[in-house]
């Protein structure tokens, strides 16, 4: 037990400390500050008909169990995913192994720190709805059960199978690349919307209809020609929004049944992930049969090596095609045979209401692309890339490399455009590639991770070029938006260049302070 709770407060710790935590805490309660707008502010995110319950304990405590569902699900699952392949990164796997530490002990430690995490970010909604009610004053009245309870209900569960998630993601052999990141982004679409169109079932982990039906539950008893249900977004009000009291949400036994069997689910996650786990051990050498060593007059010395040729000025031609290469290793032949079937049919497609399915093929290279900016500090080469070439040459060959996978990819629908004459669709297509490109460059570059690109491009391609939501449809699908993409794409460039500057400099006074 005392190896257990050591695990769990060094994952705590680490995980708390890291930029990657401070930065998605900040991210996430600013934005739900703006998710319980005043009554002025002309714009409202759950709706229920066009009323909305006062800001008192019980309608802030249910929004505070409902927010983590829509906004740490992705965040969290991509921050907490990679907890034992970093262990192996870093060579700290083997000694965990000759550590007298089970299996079972070592994933339930991962498993309770991963959930200990994403508690302590939930609990950071709570205290932000608690401060919201205090500045909206429009019920002083704290109530700390109004809070707990739906806390303790809905979030509770709910983070247990997040946190069962990512260490199971982490051990299963085929999900812990860029599809088990689609993959999981499916999982979450398809609760989500059981969660709103069957609530209070077996398979509602979310908790959300069940709790959105209360809420219209609540108004319509004040409000009867209320439509049942409601929904959550962005639902602008030119009018002042009606209000009225809540008292809060009623839980019933088969709900609570239920919300018990999500915790056993999550219990048995963790057992596939326990009878998975390999304890760290590497891939047994395949055995070879030793050749005879035939005997040789030529002397040991003889082997001579080609002399180094120093050269006045690099060629950005071969850094952009040994690039490609390093992006390409790994991919298997099925993998390119999809890519040029995508390819060929896309050329194919209806411009207009069939370009949204069409961004689909974009999530193809999504995990080359989010190789950029941090593939030399994963496999701890930054030091060697410094000395072999000078490091404004890398950054630009690795931004060039990019972006030719990125219209590749994209080629049989830039060819349909052409054939059809529709410029403004092949300028704003082309436009998207490029703010493709810098985003997981500059993403790349400030994290030295590439999940937080493989997490925020999914969600931009399910919420703006699919669903058209208008801000967000980086690739003008529905919604043109060219140029202030192509001005997002410039200033994601010039961050990421600035970031790589900045840190070549802080490198380089590391290296001089050394020799001094």
């Amino acid at each position: 037990m005392k190896t257990i709770s050591s695990l769990i407060k060094h994952n705590l710790i680490k995980q708390t400390r890291s930029y990657s935590f401070l930065l998605v805490m900040m991210v996430s309660v600013f934005l739900a500050f703006l998710c319980v707008p005043a009554l002025g502010d002309g714009y409202e995110i759950f709706y229920l008909g066009g009323v909305r319950g006062i800001y008192n304990a019980y309608w802030l405590g249910a929004i505070a169990a409902m927010l983590p569902v829509i906004l740490l699900w992705l965040p969290g699952f991509y921050l907490l995913r990679s907890q034992i392949s970093e262990d192996r990164r870093l060579n700290i796997g083997q000694v965990i192994a000759a550590a007298p530490v089970s299996k079972g002990s070592y994933i339930f430690g991962k498993f309770i720190a991963n959930f200990s995490v994403l508690f302590v970010a939930d609990l950071l909604f709570t205290v932000a709805m608690l401060i919201m009610q205090l500045i909206r004053h429009e019920d002083l009245s704290i109530q700390l059960g109004a809070y707990l309870m739906p806390l303790l209900v809905i979030t509770v569960p709910y983070l247990l199978f997040l946190a069962a998630l990512t260490v199971l993601f982490d051990v299963v052999p085929g999900i812990k690349n860029a599809f088990g990141n689609c993959l999981i982004f499916i999982v979450w679409i398809g609760l989500a919307t059981v969660s709103v169109a069957a609530p209070g079932n077996a398979f509602d982990l979310f908790g959300l209809g069940y709790l959105l039906n209360q809420m219209s539950a609540g108004a319509r008893s004040i409000y009867p020609a209320l439509p049942e249900g409601g929904s959550f977004g962005y639902y602008p009000q030119k009018t002042v929004i009606p209000t009225f009291e809540w008292q809060g949400v009623q839980f019933d036994s088969a709900f609570l049944i239920s919300r018990l069997l999500w915790i056993l689910a999550a219990l048995g996650l963790i057992l596939i992930s326990i009878l998975v786990f390999n304890r760290f051990k590497e891939k047994s050498a395949s055995k070879t049969k030793k050749l005879p060593q035939q005997k040789t007059n030529r002397p040991t010395n003889s082997l001579k090596l080609s002399p180094i040729k120093k050269t006045r000025f690099l060629n950005l031609f071969l850094m952009v095609k040994g690039e490609l290469k390093i992006m390409l290793m790994g991919q298997k032949t099925w993998w390119y045979l999809f890519l040029l079937t995508s390819i060929c049919l896309s050329g194919f497609i209806v411009i207009g209401s069939g370009l949204k399915w069409g961004t689909l093929i974009l999530l193809l290279p999504m995990g080359i692309l989010s190789q950029m900016g941090c593939r030399e500090k994963q496999f701890n080469l930054t030091q060697l890339i410094k000395v072999s070439c000078p490091w404004q040459l890398k950054w630009l060959a690795t931004f060039i490399a990019g972006l030719l996978i990125a219209f590749f990819t994209s080629s049989g629908i830039l060819i349909r455009f052409t054939l059809a004459g529709a410029a403004d669709r092949f300028i704003a297509w082309s436009v998207g590639l490029l703010f493709i490109t810098a985003l997981a460059m500059a993403l790349g570059t400030l994290t030295g991770n590439r999940k937080p690109f493989e997490g925020l491009y999914i969600a931009l391609l399910y919420f703006g070029p699919i669903n058209n939501l208008g801000t967000m449809d980086f690739m003008g699908v529905q919604t043109m938006n060219t140029l202030q993409f192509l001005i997002v794409a410039i200033v994601l460039t010039a961050i990421s260049f600035s970031i790589t500057f900045i840190k070549e400099n802080q490198l380089k006074k590391g290296v001089l302070k050394n020799e001094k």
